[in-house]
């Protein structure tokens, strides 16, 4: 264990050869100076190995540190040994065996004065407790496995506040020792989704079951916790549509070693009072506790992660009758868009939200999307010419856990099986909003020789063309756009950004009515006005970072001028840097990976927005999770 000061402390009874922790990426180990190569090696029962170091680095004296990476590469990602594996010592002298990997489960009771768990038979436990959790011991003491089954209990007086943590240490007296770090169990819930994370008082295969308040089962599945009972769990129905959790449902969770529990799902809202206002309101469990990210940059919408600006972090608690309000802290103050999380009895309901809906149509493409809080309802209906609604189609917007804002995306092409035309109108509800849409009549034609595009819209519009290229991309970028007015007669004409647009290409072509909604037209595989020019071919470029647009799968944009919440195509680096950021206030736990978060595939495109990771290394330091600056990307050893 590592304090505050950096000074490396060891528990002071017979130090083992090995001491490992199920929190950290690395194990110490303590022998007799070493001349070359010390290797840590796991072996299976024939034999053979499961997992072999890279050599391990010298901290002093007889103290080394070998991360459990298997050969040394990162790469190859992080070794977990589990219980009862037999690990062995590998240096110039020789092998030697260690011992085994001793068994240990721990967790710290929901009224936050026990530590309980599960080791070896007779084991030897140092038990310490972390109050504050600032990372320095409070209290301490040492046990043994009471039971046949190794079940412990410890009791500490008085209880410490919530936030307190504790670590076990379990000993059976052979080479290797855990080390595991527990905090209070949380269920990590992100409301209108279909994704569980954080952690519950139990172990083993644990059966988690959606069940909605009718009592019908929607969905289930089993999942492994690790030693501190974390899980991750993913609810599908046997259709395999995902699940989404709404106020009235109910989760249950039965674990293998533990007590099962069940948890209703409450209502939580969030509203700001006005555009990158200062007020957020809403209704969450009267007493629940309240963190909120809140973010005052406005949103790139439809970039693949938003969730790159300066944010703040706003606590407090709701009412008896469950209302609430968080008001901005220091300047600058405003809220475009934000994650709260109110934790309630042992689970912490997550709700990501956005100060106004942003939405669109397809019109080429037979869609409607947009993006707003998780949860709203979404009813969008064509009209006929005497402006009452000819059909109602309904969903609501769902979070999506890879990184965006929460969305819905809803076919048209059931209500307009010949296509949308010039003068179709539209009325879009999203919550208490309505927005109404009449079609305008816009066309447009791309020039593969000058890389533009020029048509005709209603004039004084704000547009932005985008071109995306298909097939090898032959030393040029894969995407670029611009951003242009219409004229007082309507017509238009911009570049690309630099681009280079060759016959085949998609160009698509976006109109703002108002800043919170817009239409787009689309042209798949473009035919040549004529030859494509010749142009060099650059030997070398840097490989640029993705993007996401409606109603393609992600491509690499160049960049583009256009701000604010009409930037729909810049380029961003960094799904896991969000992904992290996301549910920090609601999963206290950081020896869990940020990367434990499952990542499926996005509803709109497909494929991961950081594709290659060297490029985009985006580990974000949780110490900086109450920064209200953006912390600078850094490699970190665990």
């Amino acid at each position: 264990m590592i304090t505050r000061a950096g000074h490396i402390f060891i528990y002071p009874f017979a130090p083992p050869l090995v001491t490992l922790s199920t929190s950290e990426n690395y194990a110490l180990i303590r022998t007799d100076p070493v001349v070359g190569d010390l290797r840590l090696i796991s072996r299976d029962a024939l034999g053979t190995d499961r997992f072999r170091s890279g050599p391990a680095y010298p901290l002093g004296g007889s103290l080394y540190a070998v991360p459990l990476l298997p050969g040394g590469v990162p790469e190859n990602g992080v070794y977990r040994p589990d219980s009862g594996e037999t690990l062995f010592l590998s240096a110039p002298a020789g092998e030697r065996e260690v011992g085994a990997v001793p068994r240990i489960l721990a967790s710290l009771d929901s009224a936050g004065a026990r530590v309980w768990g599960h080791a070896d038979a007779g084991a030897r436990l140092t038990i310490a407790l972390d109050r504050d959790a600032d990372g320095q011991d409070d209290a301490a003491a040492v046990a043994r496995g009471g039971d046949a089954q190794g079940g412990f209990s410890q009791t500490f007086s008085p209880p410490p506040p919530t936030g307190a943590r504790a670590k076990v240490l379990a000993w059976t007296g052979s080479g290797v020792a855990r080390l595991v770090g527990v905090a209070q169990p949380e269920l990590v819930v992100r409301l209108y989704g279909h994704v569980l994370t954080g952690s519950i008082a139990g172990w083993g295969k644990v059966l988690v079951e959606h069940v909605l308040p009718g009592g019908e089962r929607q969905a289930w599945t089993e999942v492994e916790t690790d030693p501190a009972g974390f899980l991750v769990a993913e609810l599908r129905s046997s259709r395999g549509q995902d699940s989404a959790f709404q106020p009235g449902d109910r989760l249950r969770l039965k674990p293998e070693i533990g007590a099962p529990v069940e948890f209703m799902v409450p209502l939580v809202s969030a509203a700001v009072d006005a555009p990158g206002g200062k007020v957020l309101t809403g209704q969450a469990p009267p007493g629940a506790r309240l963190d909120s990210l809140v973010y005052y940059a406005a949103a790139d919408f439809f970039g693949p992660l938003p969730y790159e600006e300066d944010y703040q972090v706003l606590s407090g608690r709701a009412e008896s009758s469950g209302a609430y309000t968080l008001r901005c802290g220091a300047a600058p103050c405003a809220m475009y868009y934000g994650v709260l999380a109110a934790h309630d009895a042992g689970a912490a309901w997550v709700l990501e939200w956005v100060d106004q809906p942003i939405v669109g149509i397809g019109v080429s493409d037979l869609t409607s999307l947009g993006r707003a809080t998780a949860g709203l309802p979404i009813v969008i209906s064509p009209l006929d010419t005497a402006g009452q609604p000819k059909a109602a189609l309904r969903d609501f917007v769902r979070p999506q856990i890879n990184g965006q804002l929460p969305q819905w995306l809803i076919s048209l092409d059931g209500v307009f099986p010949t296509g949308i035309q010039p003068g179709d109108r539209f009325r879009l509800e999203v919550g208490a909003r309505t927005y109404d849409f009449t079609v305008p009549d816009l066309r447009f034609t791309a020039d593969n020789r000058s890389d533009t595009v020029s048509g005709k819209a209603p004039p004084l519009k704000f547009l932005v063309a985008a071109g995306f290229a298909r097939g090898d991309l032959q030393g040029r970028a894969a995407a670029g756009n611009a951003a242009t007015l219409s004229g007082l007669t309507g017509d238009f004409a911009t570049g690309l950004g630099g681009f280079d647009l060759r016959s085949g290409d998609d160009v698509e072509v976006y109109l703002f009515e108002q800043t919170d909604r817009f239409l787009w037209w689309s042209q798949r595989g473009i035919a040549a006005v004529g030859p494509e020019p010749t142009r060099p071919v650059p030997t070398a470029s840097a490989t640029p970072s993705p993007t996401i647009r409606p109603s393609a799968v992600p491509v690499t944009p160049s960049p583009t001028a256009v701000g604010g919440r009409w930037r729909l195509l810049l380029p961003h680096c960094g799904a896991d840097r969000g992904r992290s950021r996301l549910l920090r206030l609601a999963e206290r736990r950081p020896e869990a990976p940020a990367s434990s978060l499952p990542h499926p595939e996005p509803r709109i495109a497909q494929g991961s927005p950081c594709p290659q990771r060297r490029q985009c290394s985006c580990a974000l330091d949780p110490s900086a999770s109450r920064s209200p600056r953006r912390s600078r990307p850094r490699h970190r050893l665990r």
